[in-house]
């Protein structure tokens, strides 16, 4: 298994008078340490952000266990519902 690193952003939005959190663009690094770090600069321009770690086989294209490694701000509760 191979691990890849994504750091998911989250931006506020008003649709019908209801606030959501709609994702912007995510990023993929190679490494944890670079993952966070932009994690921790992405959380000053986005509404929330969070980092994690997703373990993979590039046989069988097959995921395995995703790790939230930071969380910063608001993110959607629904994130962590199949973690």
């Amino acid at each position: 298994m191979k691990t890849t690193y994504i750091v998911q952003p989250f931006d506020a939005h008003t649709v019908k008078g209801r606030r959501i959190l709609k994702p912007a663009a995510p990023m993929q690094f190679a490494g944890e340490a670079e993952a966070l770090g932009r994690a921790g600069r992405m959380a000053a321009k986005h509404t929330g952000v969070v980092a994690v770690s997703q373990a993979y086989d590039e046989e069988s294209g097959e995921m395995g266990k995703t790790t939230v490694l930071a969380q910063h701000g608001e993110v959607p509760d629904e994130l962590f519902e199949n973690l």
